[in-house]
């Protein structure tokens, strides 16, 4: 039986997906396929070479995606995204999708043409990276003659590459809409994050409807996609709602089994 696991985008809040996998993995649900945009690809790269769970949490804490040192100064972003590669690269050693014990797709725009275009095959890096560089905030990554950033710029939520392959699919959507005041558009960062917020959620039931169950850690909504501080405490709500949804998902795992030849 095949078992996919669909990881949105979101940002920090992205530490959720960790926490279901850890919930996922104590009850020996084994995930077979990932599919990851944004920070979903990044943790789903992780998982797809079975990094543990503190190497996915070590990743995150240790990296500090926000820090001064990673600064792209002069360029058309705040951050330089090719920093983050050596840093993934200390706990996944694959270099190609190929090399993964499971399977995994990510997506990422491609901005000269306006495409998105999903990756299961070929190098890993630095497509990963693409897949997470969110506009403004990180560098866009050049491959060959095409220009790539984030995928969730067209979808947040990469559930059909498992739709057509997978006996159960299983979607964790870690970026809720959200209420916003006045007040809230105090930077450059709020701005940008809030009208990515608003394209991300143009087709959130038609993704809901793909997956056969779907885990929405609670109180997502408090946290912005740039809040380093609360890493710790997004990884445990995503823990306790993985925890929650096991036996909805065992009881999709054996229907399918009912209805299989």
């Amino acid at each position: 039986m095949r078992i996919g696991l669909a990881l949105s985008g979101g940002g920090v809040r992205g530490l959720a997906h960790v926490g279901v996998i850890n919930a996922l993995r104590e009850n020996d649900i084994a995930i077979s396929d990932f599919s990851g945009v944004s920070a979903g690809a990044l943790v789903g790269v992780m998982a797809a070479a079975e990094c543990s769970v503190e190497d996915m949490l070590d990743f995150w804490t240790e990296t500090n995606p926000l820090s001064v040192w990673n600064l792209a100064l002069g360029g058309p972003a705040i951050f330089n995204t090719l920093n983050y590669v050596e840093p993934l690269k200390r706990f996944v050693k694959a270099e190609n999708f190929e090399e993964l014990p499971h399977g995994l797709t990510v997506c990422a725009s491609e901005m000269l043409s306006g495409r998105l275009d999903y990756f299961d095959s070929g190098p890993l890096w630095p497509i990963v990276l693409a897949s997470a560089t969110f506009p403004i905030v990180f560098s866009p990554v050049e491959i060959g003659d095409k220009i790539y950033m984030d995928g969730g710029i067209i979808d947040n939520f990469p559930v059909e590459p498992l739709a057509q392959k997978c006996d159960v699919v299983i979607g964790i959507n870690v970026d809720p809409p959200r209420s916003i005041a006045k007040e809230d558009f105090r930077s450059m960062q709020d701005v940008i994050e809030r009208v990515m917020d608003m394209r991300y959620h143009m087709d959130g039931d038609k993704k809901a409807s793909l997956c056969d169950v779907v885990i929405r850690p609670a109180r997502m909504d408090l946290f912005s996609s740039f809040q380093t501080s609360a890493m710790l405490d997004i990884f445990q709500l995503g823990y306790e709602a993985g925890i929650q949804a096991i036996p909805r998902i065992r009881e999709k795992i054996e229907a399918s089994l009912d209805t299989s030849p």
